[in-house]
């Protein structure tokens, strides 16, 4: 087997992205919107028709309502039915099963030969990059190609907070992040919130596209729902072993890579255990003392908490909703023990990201979403939280999906957040201006991503390999509301910044003063020195 280390400064903002190639096909030039295929007998053949998915296909036994009787191809109009780009950019109706594609039969037609650029294999037409495809999920481009990538992400246990010590509303200094969490209500036994976390979104060294960590966000980029998790799991077919991302919710992701045994360990430092089982896989929860249960594909499917309580997860079957909810592991019923339920909407067209809606009994919340998929609004059908939308704003063009602010029900703006020019969380302030903070760094923090191409000759089969931990930053300056500044320092434990030390500043009656802390190397705590020196 080979390794090649690969550079990130290779790939820039490329990462993901691969060049269109050529391809040669026979089209039918009878109508407007050519029906295309890699061969002139698909064309020819009784039963040649376009079936879901990136590419034709000319299958044995199409459904019936595509059948053609008399030796006969058939044309699928666009813009009837669910639509997929094909041919150069032309495009064709799949079949979604809803029977509304409008299908023409030609007789006796002289198929032209063409040449169109179509996508290599896992990759699909990205539509923000012209000429360019992006690689699918769990796929990375080696510059011409998309191959499979797994990852290990360092990150701390979900009991203790590895964004570090929280200033004002709140942004993270130790890690550069901001995090909003808006509770929408108390159902089925339990809190339901939303939450926007920039973590993963903050910068790689060198701002490398390269460093993007793939997560499904139901509400848009950076945010997530209570009780949405899900495990990702990637196969590397040069050796076959496997990696488990966990989903623990917005700016989250514990990862398990197998051991030669097939067991699974934690990377990192963490007391949450993950199993795999004949029916999918177990995971325990030490946090909150609670088992969870995910079917083969990684969907949460029932979670048992330590006092007998259970929560059941269903899923969407044979509906419009199980073209995409299954992919984002994402939910149709939510139910709890006394068989009270929650239903998840989703909308399959338009901007946005997916989740449209949750709904208890006659309550209803609504999410909106704004150009750039991410969250707009959030209302309430009755009007529990106030008479209007609570709404969000992004107004950094530099970083289209970052939070900058939230206006409250009533038109009134309450927060306001500020990134520098690397997209770190810095300043936050509540209402006109009042309680702000502003942070500042002599080494920023910064995201580290560590890749390896490996191959194997026996097999012709490659992955990119991707280590992802937290650079500490270091100088850490807080400027409190008052104009009072404060130090933090930190400490690394296995590739993860903590919180070393604060300093306070003089007071009436007190003077300047630091508290401590120092950490085993399992991120433990093992001593800890107050203001007052205890």
């Amino acid at each position: 087997m080979a390794a090649i280390l690969l550079f990130l400064s290779q790939m820039a903002t490329a990462f993901g992205l691969v060049p269109l190639k050529s391809q040669t096909v026979w089209c039918d030039p009878g109508y407007g919107d050519k029906v295309c295929s890699s061969s002139a007998a698909g064309l020819n053949a009784a039963k040649f028709y376009q079936i879901y998915g990136p590419t034709l296909a000319s299958q044995p036994e199409p459904p019936a309502s595509y059948r053609v009787d008399g030796g006969v191809s058939c044309q699928i109009l666009a813009n009837n039915g669910y639509p997929i780009a094909l041919c150069g950019g032309l495009y064709f109706c799949s079949d979604g099963g809803d029977g509304r594609c409008t299908v023409h039969v030609t007789l006796n037609t002289q198929y032209e030969q063409m040449t169109v650029p179509t996508c290599p294999e896992n990759s699909s037409l990205a539509p923000d990059a012209p000429g360019q495809c992006r690689c699918n999920k769990n796929f990375a481009s080696d510059g011409a190609s998309c191959i499979p990538h797994v990852d290990e992400l360092v990150d701390a246990p979900l009991s203790c907070s590895s964004l570090g010590p929280a200033k004002g509303n709140p942004i993270f200094p130790i890690s550069g992040a901001k995090q909003f969490s808006k509770t929408l209500g108390h159902w089925l036994g339990q809190d339901f919130y939303i939450t926007y976390n920039s973590r993963y979104q903050t910068p790689a060294a060198g701002n490398v596209a390269a460093a993007a960590i793939e997560v499904d966000e139901p509400l848009g980029v950076g945010w997530g729902m209570s009780g949405l998790r899900y495990i990702n799991v990637q196969v590397d077919p040069v050796d076959g072993s496997s990696r488990a991302q966990v989903v623990r919710g917005p700016g989250k992701i514990l990862t398990f890579v197998q051991s030669s045994s097939g067991s699974y360990r934690l990377i990192g430092f963490g007391a949450d255990t993950l199993v795999k089982v004949v029916d999918g896989w177990m995971y325990f929860d030490q946090t909150d003392l609670a088992v969870e249960k995910y079917d083969t594909i990684g969907r949460l499917t029932k979670r048992n908490r330590i006092d007998g309580q259970s929560t059941v997860y269903t899923y969407a079957l044979n509906s419009a909703l199980a073209r995409i909810a299954p992919i984002l592991a994402m939910p149709a019923t939510i139910t709890d023990p006394f068989g009270r339920q929650m239903q998840l909407g989703y909308s399959l067209t338009g901007p946005g990201a997916p989740l449209s809606s949750i709904k208890i009994a006659s309550l209803q919340v609504n999410f909106g979403y704004g150009s750039t998929s991410s969250l707009k609004s959030v209302s309430w059908s009755d009007g529990s939280s106030g008479a209007g939308t609570l709404n969000f704003v992004y107004e950094n063009p530099a970083f289209p999906t970052a939070l900058t602010g939230v206006v409250d029900e009533g038109g009134r703006r309450f927060a306001t957040y500020g990134y520098d020019s690397q997209g770190r969380a810095f300043a936050t302030s509540n209402g006109a201006g009042v309680n702000n903070f502003s942070a500042r760094w002599d080494v920023a923090p910064v995201r580290q991503v560590a890749t390896e191409l490996h191959s194997n000759p026996t097999n012709s089969q490659a992955s990119l390999r991707r280590t992802f931990s937290w650079g500490a930053a270091s100088g850490t300056a807080v400027t409190e509301p008052n104009g009072q500044v404060g130090l933090i320092g930190t400490v690394q434990v296995q590739g993860i910044p903590l919180l070393s030390s604060q300093s306070q500043p003089a007071g009436s009656g007190c003077s300047a003063s630091t508290s401590s802390q120092d950490y085993d190397a399992n991120g433990n705590v093992v001593w800890r020195e107050d203001f007052n020196g205890r």
